[in-house]
């Protein structure tokens, strides 16, 4: 299958690194910038799939560069993550067109589920064209994600045959 382009935007080296090697675990090619301004740049010059991105960063706010981007690049699947989660900032991020919203500390699984998903709906898929109401009607279903395991969600909908 062809890797997921995903781009962290993150000021902790500690959830940046984790992050990558989780991704690149999963084969998917893997940029990451330490400040939101970097990330912007990042985002002009690269051409992402996934924005892995922190609301509280040291020169922007991450909800302010989830607006900017879901303008200028409307194909790009955003993934909130913060520490300070309120039902109030997950509920605008949604609003703002994040994908999903991932509390820190958040699972290797809890990451990896959210990317398959999104994988799986750029990929269009042939043999299952129903997958993208099957995935967004999980995820509405489960918001914990702790029934649906990463390993399951892989095994069932990834066919022998792959696609690109």
């Amino acid at each position: 299958m062809k890797p997921v382009k995903i781009l962290i935007i993150d000021d902790e080296p500690v959830i940046r690194k984790g992050c990558a090697v989780t991704l690149a675990d999963g084969n998917h090619a893997v940029d990451a910038c330490a400040t939101g301004k970097a990330g912007m740049e990042a985002i002009k010059k690269g051409e992402y799939d996934v924005l892995l991105l922190d609301m509280k960063l040291p020169d922007m706010e991450g909800m302010d560069i989830l607006k900017k981007i879901r303008k200028s690049n409307p194909g790009i699947y955003p993934i909130v993550m913060t520490g300070y989660s309120t039902v109030q900032n997950a509920v605008e991020a949604m609003k703002s067109g994040a994908f999903d919203y991932l509390t820190k500390p958040f699972t290797d699984d809890e990451l990896l589920f959210v990317v398959t998903i999104i994988h799986h709906l750029i990929l269009c898929r042939p043999d299952f064209p129903f997958f993208n109401a099957v995935c967004l009607g999980w995820l509405q279903c489960f918001p914990s994600k702790e029934v649906l395991s990463f390993k399951f969600l892989h095994e069932y909908f990834t066919p022998a045959v792959s696609y690109g």
